[in-house]
């Protein structure tokens, strides 16, 4: 029997607090080490500062809460949070990446934000979407490792 398709919707109220209950390790603590805030507060931040945020939820699970968010006139900062159910319903939620990839692309000339290094499932998912890497470099509150990543947009320069 065929898996449901997932679907991509606004972000509820009810997507965050599942979010935060079932958040992957990995993803935990990056967010932790950026500025030293809750992880609640780093979504919240994150949604709040999207110029386009989304879900992604297959048989009810959150999967995924994803976004753009302008850093200037060039540069969009692409982000992610995934839950313990993206290893059960990865191929769902890789059904839908690289067209909202490329909607992040349409919106911005370049794609550019950092990744934990110990974040190796969000490495190896941004490498697959086609995005290069940088050497790591220190950064957060402790100075942990994180690569930069970027990938060129396709918006024309205003």
């Amino acid at each position: 029997m065929c898996k449901q398709a997932a679907d991509l919707v606004p972000v509820r109220e009810a997507h965050i607090q599942s979010l935060l209950a079932d958040m992957r390790p990995a993803d935990q603590l990056e967010l932790q080490a950026i500025r030293g805030w809750t992880v609640e507060r780093e979504v919240r931040h994150a949604i709040a500062s999207a110029s386009h945020a989304a879900v992604c939820v297959v048989e009810g699970k959150v999967v995924a809460i994803f976004g753009d968010s302008p850093h200037d006139a060039v540069y969009g900062l692409p982000w992610m949070a995934s839950t313990v159910w993206i290893n059960q319903y990865r191929r769902q939620f890789l059904a839908e990446c690289r067209p909202v990839i490329e909607g992040m692309r349409s919106r911005h000339q370049v794609l550019l934000n950092l990744v934990d290094v110990r974040n190796t499932l969000a490495i190896r998912w941004l490498k697959w979407l086609g995005f290069q890497f940088l050497p790591a470099v220190p950064y957060g509150i402790n100075g942990e490792l994180f690569y930069p990543f970027q990938m060129e947009g396709t918006a024309c320069a205003q």
